[in-house]
């Protein structure tokens, strides 16, 4: 059983890695390359891009998330957990191949790059089925139907295209489509990858049900790389901007800087600590340490989806819809932490309850006595310190 739960640990954080390797990857190639349109090109377009930035991260994004993504398949094989399992592995290895060849036959290869493209894509596709139909099996019956239900629009939006175009092969003249495929199974890889760490990290012994000391230390380092990448970049993006002062500028402004380093260091901390940040709360909602916990791992997972979405606005150019986003940050880090200060109040946790509340109470009165714009940077750099500090505590937990 120990050894099932290694293995689990190992599928989870290599599957996970992978998505979130390519993800940041290709979000930081698609800034590189102004010419490139979400949605309007071709991925790879960002292999072949003039700009060698875009090159450098999107093809060497594919490699290391294939070499992830087949870590994460040969664990599933050898685990012992009958054909669907074993054969969903297979899938994922040779789309994992696939992945990293699409980043060494990059686009300009012309027909080899269509096919290793194409089996990256069935073969992962093809991989979550499977998976899918076991999940249904083990009693996983939301995540099954989740699954099966992305893959189905997946196929339903290609198909409707084929209709209506009837010069539209796969993935030929469908850009658009091909975004949304990419979307769509790597984020179903996540889902994956979060279910096989959370069982991974179950206690087995007759003591009890929760979290094993080691799951416990791994969702502990995710909320200290939250807090520390989101606050390194956030320091250098303000070091790179000296028109820009903490306590009276709004933070989002960064992102509009007119210093190309301090937009650049800005997009990094919103997308790195989002991610982090998401992750940190999808762990800390699993832990079973009551209902207050569970509920502040929602509002984490909506805090590091709104900081991603932060940092996605400088990209899509939406104008001063950074604004707005910026206030939800502060609404979901301030019902987050509350619920912290509530769990930690019933636990009998007094000394860290009191703390967080006295901090959360300054934010707040900050807010309410100067203008909004002048407290959101204090209150986000408080919300970042105290999951860094749950972080650590985790760590340090027995």
């Amino acid at each position: 059983m120990e050894l099932v739960n290694e293995r689990n640990i190992l599928i989870g954080l290599a599957a996970s890695l992978a998505v979130l390797a390519f993800g940041l990857s290709w979000y930081i190639a698609a800034l590189s390359d102004p010419e490139w349109i979400f949605g309007a090109n071709y991925l790879s377009d960002l292999g072949v891009s003039n700009a060698e930035m875009s090159r450098i991260f999107f093809n060497g994004g594919c490699i290391v998330a294939g070499i992830l993504l087949t870590i994460a398949g040969t664990a599933m094989i050898t685990c012992k957990k009958g054909k669907l399992h074993k054969g969903a592995g297979i899938c994922a290895v040779i789309s994992g191949i696939a992945m990293a060849l699409v980043g060494i036959v990059t686009e300009d290869a012309g027909d080899p790059h269509i096919y290793v493209a194409v089996i990256a894509f069935g073969m992962g596709f093809l991989a979550l089925i499977l998976l899918a139909i076991r999940d249904r099996k083990n009693g996983l019956k939301a995540l099954s139907s989740l699954t099966l239900l992305g893959i189905f629009l997946v196929a339903l939006s290609y198909l409707w295209l084929i209709y209506f175009e009837t010069d539209v092969y796969f993935l030929s003249d469908a850009p658009g489509v091909e975004t949304v495929m990419a979307l769509v199974l790597f984020v179903l890889f996540l889902l994956q990858g979060m279910k096989f760490l959370y069982h991974g990290g179950m206690e087995t012994e007759v003591h009890g049900k929760g979290m094993c000391d080691r799951h416990k230390t791994a969702i502990g380092f995710v909320a200290v790389s939250a807090s520390v990448a989101f606050i390194i970049f956030w320091g250098f993006a303000m070091l790179s901007d000296p028109g820009w002062l903490f306590g009276t500028d709004p933070v989002y402004e960064l992102g509009f800087s007119k210093a190309g380093e301090a937009e650049m260091f800005f997009v990094m901390a919103c997308v790195v600590g989002g991610l982090f940040t998401l992750l940190y709360g999808i762990g800390a909602g699993m832990m079973h340490n009551g209902q207050a916990r569970s509920v502040g791992g929602f509002f984490h997972v909506l805090m590091g989806a709104t900081l991603y979405l932060l940092g996605l606005t400088y990209l899509l150019n939406p104008g001063l819809i950074g604004e707005h986003i910026e206030h939800c940050l502060v609404a979901m880090g301030a019902l987050a932490i509350l619920c912290i200060v509530i769990s930690d109040w019933l636990n009998k946790h007094m000394a860290t309850a009191a703390f967080y509340l006295f901090i959360l109470s300054v934010s707040v009165l900050a807010m309410l006595y100067y203008d909004y714009e002048s407290a959101s940077a204090i209150s986000i750099a408080v919300f970042f310190t105290i999951i860094g500090i749950e972080g650590t505590k985790l760590i340090l937990s027995k």
